[in-house]
């Protein structure tokens, strides 16, 4: 991934300006078209199956490229294009990415993301340096590759499915971090392994070269970055600070790679440092469309290095090889997570989540084909087939992983859950309590409310860091899978009034609720989710009550939104109750409702209401309301008083009025200017009397 970039930036810069007649600049930019559009193309029909756009790209360098239909060549400057997509690409990671994001994963995380990436690769040098007889090098290039995983696929699919914030979501979601941070040390690690001399002294070396280098890289960008950006964003064009970013993106990229690093190392530390600054936001806003266009370019032009021929001449070695990356990570990321102390069913469904080849893979498998770099080109062909296989494979993956996980749960392998010890600190159990299940937001929420009732609950909870700082305040919160049947008899469901199922994964709240059901036929089982499509199934399986998150929260806006208009908080209620009585459909008869409600907003409205000051010095200040006596006066009425925070509605009348007030008033038009010059008018001035509408003239 080195460049020399003053001359093959000149390179670039000739062939598109013209200025060499031996480059045809036309030529170069009807490649980039092609490419361009073939890959819209490829990543809109592959968005529509349900793939990533990444896989879109790919094909449409393999098609367009020079060994299919060659319509397009994979010269110098295709090549510079991707590499500066990459530099974009690290320097957005790096921003996003800081060191107080990375603590924020929590151990079990960052943890099982380095360790799942050591094992990884001491597997795969182990079977190609020791069994298959590879360069240590060229070892090393398909081991760090292979330990890689698709964040951008997987993150997609999680959301899809809303699994984003399941046990087995977020620990993948934290070792597909902890990879992408992993990407940088590895290119360095890899470009000092193939330096000659011992494998170890070039390594210590490189890296004790690469932190002086970085520190000073560091501070320049700490301390000139931000200084740059600052005098960018006070001229107020939204040109200068966009180009200003560039500029320190690929100005830090170069000044590392003229320093002997790469360029994405620079670029990624110029990401970390400007991370806790206050432009990173609009940073990674600005250059976001410029890695998009880039990072497109970098992986057609991966697709183009893939040989069909190659790849097909030797079809039964890479699906072997495609099914070996699979499983082969499959297994060592789920015994990593599982050794963590995660449940057999979070460590199966999360290994299977991260058990694809990622975009990194190919960025550090185009290290093995530099000159030196360990790969021959058989090999590296196939490596890059089966690294697409595997991305290809990762939605029936994910689909297939809840049978998956119910299949490794029955085997009962690996260590102890911790469930025995939280059977024996739950006895002897509650009677006419609450259980909940996932002490997340919701069911924190819904603990709160218990307690300030001095309603008993015990809650169950798979994230070990929720469950620390729970205890730390005192909250009944135990570590323990729900789904398991003898959790949930030790935290008395049997025996418990109410048990609320708040976990955010579908599949654990159906098994939840089934269990829970078995265990008593009295428990009133109330039970969150996201789909429409769960809510029948979760009543079949048992549950008393269904909260669909996407209904109610409609319901909620609707009546915030009639209540807007002054409809009746009772009318309200009684709409909410028939939609929510009819399975959440609105039936035809509803819709003279709003006009015969319409009458009585009118009448609302007719009231009026006005808020208003007691000024300093006023008739009204200091005065009780009695003495006051507004209402005959003026013909408004005072509904409610503000008074440093503090509401009184409906005042009586001895309440005193205090300059500074804040008095809520409803009457007709006249009446609210009346009361108005009552509350501003000076104290020792003389006030008439408003005449009124009735026609009474002045009391």
């Amino acid at each position: 991934m080195h460049l020399e970039p003053l001359a093959e930036s000149l390179t670039v810069l000739a062939a598109f300006t013209g200025s060499d007649s031996a480059v045809d600049a036309t030529t170069h930019l009807r490649g980039i078209v092609v490419l361009l559009a073939a890959s819209v193309f490829a990543a809109a029909l592959l968005g529509r199956l349900g793939q990533s756009s990444i896989l879109g790209y790919l094909g449409a360098g393999i098609l367009l490229g020079p060994n299919a239909l060659r319509l397009v060549a994979a010269d110098a400057q295709t090549r510079i294009l991707s590499e500066v997509g990459v530099v974009l690409l690290l320097f957005t990671i790096g921003i996003e990415f800081s060191p107080e994001r990375l603590l924020r994963l929590g151990r079990s995380a960052m943890l099982g993301g380095i360790l799942q990436v050591a094992a990884t690769m001491a597997a795969v040098v182990l079977l190609t340096a020791a069994g298959l007889g590879f360069p240590l090098r060229g070892a090393l290039v398909a081991g760090a590759a292979l330990a890689m995983s698709s964040t951008a696929i997987v993150l997609a699919l999680l959301k899809e499915r809303g699994e984003l914030d399941t046990a087995h979501g977020r620990i993948a979601l934290g070792i597909l971090i902890v990879q992408d941070v992993c990407v940088p040390p590895l290119m360095l690690i890899l470009d000092a392994a193939g330096a000659p001399g011992a494998l170890l002294w070039n390594v210590a070396g490189a890296l004790g070269k690469a932190a002086v280098l970085l520190a000073g890289v560091a501070f320049v960008a700490r301390f000139l970055l931000p200084w740059l950006l600052g005098f960018a964003a006070r001229t107020e064009s939204s040109e200068v600070f966009t180009l200003t970013a560039l500029t320190a993106c690929l100005g830090t990229a170069w000044a590392a790679s003229a320093l002997g690093l790469s360029l994405p190392l620079g670029a990624f530390v110029a990401g970390v440092v400007l991370g806790g600054s206050a432009y990173s936001h609009q940073i990674a806003a600005d250059v976001l469309p410029f890695r998009s266009l880039f990072y497109s370019l970098f992986f057609v032009s991966i697709g183009m290095l893939l040989d069909l021929r190659v790849v097909f001449g030797g079809l039964g070695d890479v699906l072997l090889l495609a099914l070996a990356v699979v499983l082969g990570k499959a297994l060592i990321a789920a015994t990593i997570i599982r050794l963590l102390r995660f449940p057999i069913r979070v460590a199966a469904q999360a290994g299977l989540e991260i058990a694809q080849a990622g975009e990194f893979s190919f960025v550090l498998l185009s290290i093995g084909m530099a000159e030196g770099g360990g790969l021959d080109r058989a090999t590296h062909q196939s490596l890059l087939a089966a690294c697409v296989l595997s991305m290809l494979a990762t939605p029936a993956l994910l689909t297939a992983g809840p049978r998956i996980a119910a299949w490794a749960e029955k085997l009962r392998l690996g260590p102890a859950d911790r469930e025995g010890a939280v059977t024996r600190r739950l006895a002897p159990v509650r009677r006419d309590h609450v259980v909940i299940c996932g002490f997340g937001p919701v069911g924190e929420t819904l603990g709160r409310v218990l307690e300030s009732c001095e309603i008993p609950y015990v809650a169950l909870e798979l994230s070990a860091r929720t469950v620390e700082r729970a205890r730390a305040t005192g909250k009944p919160v135990l570590y323990g899978d729900a789904t398991r049947r003898e959790v949930l008899a030790a935290a008395g469901a049997r025996e418990a009034r109410v048990l609320a199922v708040c976990v955010p994964d579908p599949i654990a709240a159906r098994a939840i609720t089934r269990t829970a059901r078995d265990l008593s036929d009295r428990v009133m089982i109330l039970v969150r989710t996201k789909f429409v499509s769960e809510v029948k199934e979760l009543y079949s399986l048992g549950a008393t009550e269904v909260v669909e998150e996407e209904r109610e929260t409609a319901l909620e806006i609707l009546a915030r939104s009639l209540r807007a208009f002054a409809i009746p908080k009772d009318v309200v209620g009684r709409e909410i109750q028939q939609i929510r009585a009819a399975g959440y459909a609105v039936s035809d008869d509803l819709g003279h409702k709003p006009r015969s409600l319409g009458d009585v907003t009118q009448v609302l409205r007719g009231i009026g209401a006005e808020v208003l000051t007691i000024a300093e010095g006023s008739r009204a200040a200091g005065q009780a309301l009695w003495e006051l006596d507004l209402r005959r006066r003026t013909g408004a009425s005072v509904l409610a008083v503000l008074r440093k925070g503090q509401v009184t509605p409906a005042p009586g009348g001895d309440f005193t009025l205090l300059p500074g007030d804040v008095v809520v008033a409803a009457g007709a038009p006249p009446h609210l200017m009346a009361i108005e010059q009552e509350f501003q008018a000076p104290a020792s001035g003389v006030v008439p009397a408003p005449k009124r509408e009735d026609g009474k003239g002045k009391a």
